[in-house]
């Protein structure tokens, strides 16, 4: 998140909101598909073919670093903050947002969904990046085109 001088009463105002591959999804959603999620995160430990299509290039030596992150995380964290995130009303934050905002996402990630919603009820200025040849980590697929796209947002309008 960008911000503008603090505010003596409120500190850092936002003035420009980036989402990366972040779950914008109605509680309808989450709660028919929350025997997914918990499947994902129910165990720490994952293969090579259950992560195959969120990364473009997952090598062994990638996959056992997000396994060793996941099991220091255990599955009681991981859960506990999906749960937060399934509980938080995202669609009324994005309606209530006035600052411009960009959601980059790959275009073989699992957000489509919540690009559409931040579409429809965005208040503020948007972009909607969708990363080619990218998977849910659009970040580490491709840092370099990951990086223009946030410069791009800063040159939004507010």
């Amino acid at each position: 998140m960008s911000v503008d001088e603090a505010s003596p009463r409120l500190g850092p105002i936002p003035c420009r909101v980036v989402l990366v591959e972040t779950p914008i999804l109605s509680g309808e959603t989450w709660r028919r598909n929350w025997w997914h999620t918990e499947q994902m995160f129910g165990f720490t430990t994952q293969t090579m073919e259950e992560n195959r299509s969120r990364f473009r290039n997952l090598s062994p030596e990638m996959l056992l670093r997000r396994n060793i992150d996941r099991n220091k995380a255990g599955v009681k964290t991981m859960m506990g903050t999906l749960w937060a995130i399934r509980e938080f009303d995202a669609l009324t934050a994005i309606t209530r947002m006035q600052v411009p905002a960009l959601a980059i996402v790959g275009v073989r990630g699992p957000i489509q969904d919540g690009v559409r919603l931040l579409e429809q009820y965005a208040g503020g200025p948007q972009r909607i990046a969708v990363m080619p040849d990218c998977g849910h980590f659009p970040h580490i697929d491709d840092p370099e085109l990951f990086v223009r796209e946030m410069l791009r947002l800063l040159a939004l309008p507010d």
